[in-house]
This record gives structure tokens, sequence and C-alpha cells, in this order.
């Protein structure tokens, strides 16, 4: 599975029912950044960088911020580990806050198969009023 995929497929609504797996399937490990941010042109004749891994999201949203001061979206966020896109950077955001409802949404299903109802807490719709 492709981030590219992914990132496509996260743009939008989605269901985690439908999702889940392909974000799942991606597999990047994540990496601790080290060191300062800049944010640069490209280099004449420079490749578009491979998504190797994906950086904490507070780098990501630092290196994003730090662009959208710059008012030129076809800058890299470079630091001595590596160096990314713009498009990329908001494409792990996604992967990464689509994660993180995963789980949540995870939890409040898990709570809500546990939950153990008592015939007293039942009520008929709207009766206190």
């Amino acid at each position: 599975m492709a981030i590219d995929q992914v990132v496509a497929l996260l743009d939008g609504s989605y269901s985690m029912f439908h999702t889940k797996d392909m974000v799942d399937a991606l597999v990047l490990p994540t990496v601790e950044v080290r060191g300062k941010l800049s944010v640069r042109s490209y280099a004449v004749g420079q490749d578009i960088p491979v998504v190797k891994s994906i950086p904490q999201m507070n780098k990501i949203m630092e290196s994003i911020e730090t662009i959208k001061i710059k008012d030129d979206i076809d800058l890299l966020a470079y630091w001595p580990d590596g160096y990314a896109t713009f498009d990329q950077l908001d494409g792990m955001a996604s992967i990464i806050e689509a994660c993180n409802h995963f789980i949540l949404v995870m939890r409040t299903m898990r709570w809500i198969d546990d939950v153990e109802w008592r015939v007293s807490d039942l009520r008929e719709p709207f009766s206190d009023t």
C-alpha cells in the first residue's frame, strides 16, 4: 500500500470500517526527528522525496506551519535526517489523525459493548418532561 493511495482515501469523509484496514496495511515506521527544521527550495534536478517513515506529529505540524508562513507550498521541510514536501507532510498528518480517531472509535465501541444496563435504567424517551 502506497502512502499516496491512503492519503487519497482519507481525503474527505471516510468510515473506519472501510479505511482502517488500508491504513493498517501502510507499513511505515515512525521516526524521531532530531535537529533543527529548515525550509528550502528544491535543488535543480532534485527528485521528490520518497516517504520511508513518519515523524512525530509536532514536527509535522511545525514544518507545515513554517511552510505556510513562507507562503510557498512548493518548499521542502528539511531536517538533517531527511526532507518532505508540503503535500507529504499534510498526508502524514492526515494518517496520524485518522489512526487516533480509529483508536477513539474502537474504545467507544468497546465501552458500548461492555456496558451493562439494568432494567431500572431504561426509561421511555422524553418521559422526564
